[in-house]
Protein backbone atom coordinates (compact mmCIF):
# COMPACT_ATOMS: atom_id res chain seq x y z
CA UNK A 1 0.00 0.00 0.00
CA UNK A 2 3.13 2.20 0.66
CA UNK A 3 3.71 2.20 -3.19
CA UNK A 4 0.31 4.17 -3.97
CA UNK A 5 -0.13 7.78 -3.78
CA UNK A 6 -2.63 9.41 -1.37
CA UNK A 7 -4.95 9.49 -4.86
CA UNK A 8 -4.38 6.14 -5.62
CA UNK A 9 -5.24 4.92 -1.81
CA UNK A 10 -8.22 7.31 -1.84
CA UNK A 11 -9.51 5.86 -5.24
CA UNK A 12 -8.98 1.94 -4.33
CA UNK A 13 -10.52 2.49 -1.11
CA UNK A 14 -13.72 3.83 -3.41
CA UNK A 15 -13.96 0.26 -4.78
CA UNK A 16 -13.16 -1.99 -2.00
CA UNK A 17 -16.12 -2.84 1.03
CA UNK A 18 -15.12 -0.97 4.24
CA UNK A 19 -16.86 -3.33 6.20
CA UNK A 20 -14.26 -6.62 4.72
CA UNK A 21 -12.38 -6.29 7.53
CA UNK A 22 -12.90 -5.01 11.24
CA UNK A 23 -9.61 -2.93 12.31
CA UNK A 24 -9.99 -1.23 15.49
CA UNK A 25 -10.90 2.09 16.14
CA UNK A 26 -8.22 3.66 18.68
CA UNK A 27 -9.24 4.95 22.12
CA UNK A 28 -6.59 6.68 24.98
CA UNK A 29 -8.17 5.81 28.18
CA UNK A 30 -7.09 9.23 29.87
CA UNK A 31 -8.72 11.07 26.98
CA UNK A 32 -11.90 10.50 24.79
CA UNK A 33 -10.84 13.34 22.80
CA UNK A 34 -7.74 12.17 22.44
CA UNK A 35 -7.04 10.02 18.82
CA UNK A 36 -4.17 7.43 18.28
CA UNK A 37 -3.88 5.46 14.91
CA UNK A 38 -0.76 3.53 17.04
CA UNK A 39 -2.87 0.87 17.59
CA UNK A 40 -4.48 0.50 14.46
CA UNK A 41 -1.29 1.12 12.61
CA UNK A 42 0.28 -2.09 13.88
CA UNK A 43 -3.36 -4.01 13.40
CA UNK A 44 -2.75 -3.87 10.01
CA UNK A 45 0.74 -4.60 9.93
CA UNK A 46 -0.05 -7.76 11.69
CA UNK A 47 -3.06 -8.68 9.39
CA UNK A 48 -0.86 -8.83 6.39
CA UNK A 49 1.70 -10.36 8.03
CA UNK A 50 -0.51 -13.51 9.39
CA UNK A 51 -2.95 -13.43 6.45
CA UNK A 52 -2.25 -15.19 2.90
CA UNK A 53 -1.86 -12.60 -0.27
CA UNK A 54 -4.76 -14.52 -2.33
CA UNK A 55 -6.95 -14.22 0.77
CA UNK A 56 -8.10 -10.65 0.81
CA UNK A 57 -8.60 -7.96 -1.94
CA UNK A 58 -6.65 -4.68 -1.55
CA UNK A 59 -9.42 -2.25 -2.49
CA UNK A 60 -11.27 -3.96 0.61
CA UNK A 61 -8.07 -3.42 2.70
CA UNK A 62 -7.65 0.12 1.78
CA UNK A 63 -11.32 0.61 2.40
CA UNK A 64 -11.50 -1.26 5.60
CA UNK A 65 -9.01 0.76 6.91
CA UNK A 66 -9.58 4.32 5.69
CA UNK A 67 -13.10 3.83 7.36
CA UNK A 68 -11.40 2.83 10.99
CA UNK A 69 -9.73 6.53 10.55
CA UNK A 70 -12.43 8.68 8.89
CA UNK A 71 -14.81 7.13 11.90
CA UNK A 72 -12.34 8.12 14.69
CA UNK A 73 -11.86 11.11 12.94
CA UNK A 74 -15.63 12.21 12.95
CA UNK A 75 -16.69 10.67 15.87
CA UNK A 76 -13.68 12.92 17.81
CA UNK A 77 -14.96 15.98 15.60
CA UNK A 78 -18.44 15.99 16.74
CA UNK A 79 -17.61 14.60 20.00
CA UNK A 80 -16.18 17.74 20.57
CA UNK A 81 -19.08 19.94 18.54
CA UNK A 82 -21.43 18.38 21.23
CA UNK A 83 -19.47 20.18 24.06
CA UNK A 84 -18.30 23.56 22.46
CA UNK A 85 -21.08 26.24 21.23
CA UNK A 86 -19.36 26.10 17.81
CA UNK A 87 -21.30 26.97 14.78
CA UNK A 88 -18.24 25.31 11.88
CA UNK A 89 -15.45 23.44 11.87
CA UNK A 90 -12.70 23.37 9.27
CA UNK A 91 -10.80 20.21 8.21
CA UNK A 92 -7.05 20.72 7.11
CA UNK A 93 -3.65 19.25 6.08
CA UNK A 94 -3.44 16.00 3.78
CA UNK A 95 -6.06 13.98 5.38
CA UNK A 96 -8.53 16.19 4.16
CA UNK A 97 -7.93 15.07 0.47
CA UNK A 98 -9.56 11.72 1.43
CA UNK A 99 -13.27 12.03 -0.18
CA UNK A 100 -14.46 9.32 2.74
CA UNK A 101 -13.95 11.99 5.03
CA UNK A 102 -15.25 14.49 3.68
CA UNK A 103 -18.19 12.88 2.74
CA UNK A 104 -18.73 11.48 6.32
CA UNK A 105 -17.88 14.90 7.95
CA UNK A 106 -20.07 16.74 6.07
CA UNK A 107 -23.17 14.01 7.02
CA UNK A 108 -22.63 14.45 10.18
CA UNK A 109 -21.77 17.98 10.44
CA UNK A 110 -25.46 18.60 8.65
CA UNK A 111 -27.08 16.21 10.53
CA UNK A 112 -25.62 18.34 13.75
CA UNK A 113 -26.28 21.92 12.23
CA UNK A 114 -22.58 22.59 11.93
CA UNK A 115 -21.01 24.23 8.73
CA UNK A 116 -18.00 22.14 7.67
CA UNK A 117 -15.15 23.75 5.31
CA UNK A 118 -12.59 21.96 3.31
CA UNK A 119 -9.68 23.42 1.33
CA UNK A 120 -9.31 23.20 -2.46
CA UNK A 121 -7.59 19.82 -3.36
CA UNK A 122 -4.49 21.73 -4.11
CA UNK A 123 -4.09 22.94 -0.90
CA UNK A 124 -4.34 19.70 0.98
CA UNK A 125 -0.56 19.26 1.53
CA UNK A 126 1.01 17.85 4.30
CA UNK A 127 1.45 20.03 7.48
CA UNK A 128 5.00 18.64 7.72
CA UNK A 129 5.89 19.67 4.10
CA UNK A 130 4.63 23.01 4.93
CA UNK A 131 6.34 23.94 7.72
CA UNK A 132 9.37 22.31 6.18
CA UNK A 133 9.09 25.21 2.96
CA UNK A 134 8.04 27.99 5.42
CA UNK A 135 11.79 27.38 7.13
CA UNK A 136 13.14 27.01 3.67
CA UNK A 137 11.92 30.38 2.70
CA UNK A 138 12.81 31.82 6.09
CA UNK A 139 16.30 30.93 6.49
CA UNK A 140 16.79 31.78 2.73
CA UNK A 141 15.57 35.29 3.45
CA UNK A 142 18.17 35.33 6.14
CA UNK A 143 15.98 35.06 8.74
CA UNK A 144 17.09 33.13 11.83
CA UNK A 145 15.23 30.47 13.25
CA UNK A 146 13.34 30.59 16.40
CA UNK A 147 13.22 28.84 19.32
CA UNK A 148 10.16 26.79 20.04
CA UNK A 149 8.77 24.53 22.80
CA UNK A 150 6.68 21.56 21.14
CA UNK A 151 4.05 20.59 23.22
CA UNK A 152 2.43 17.37 22.28
CA UNK A 153 -0.23 16.50 24.21
CA UNK A 154 -1.74 19.82 24.65
CA UNK A 155 -5.64 19.76 26.01
CA UNK A 156 -7.94 20.86 23.71
CA UNK A 157 -8.76 24.77 24.17
CA UNK A 158 -5.33 25.66 25.67
CA UNK A 159 -3.61 28.16 24.18
CA UNK A 160 0.27 27.74 23.69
Amino acid sequence: VDGYTKKARDELAAGGRADAIRFPRGRVRADSLAMSFSGLKTSLWDFLARTRREDWVLADVCASFQEAIVDVLVDRTMAVLSTEDVASVAVAGGVSANSRLRVRMQEEADAGGVRVVFPSFALCTDNAAMIAYAAHRRLGCGLEGEELAAVSRLPLGVRA
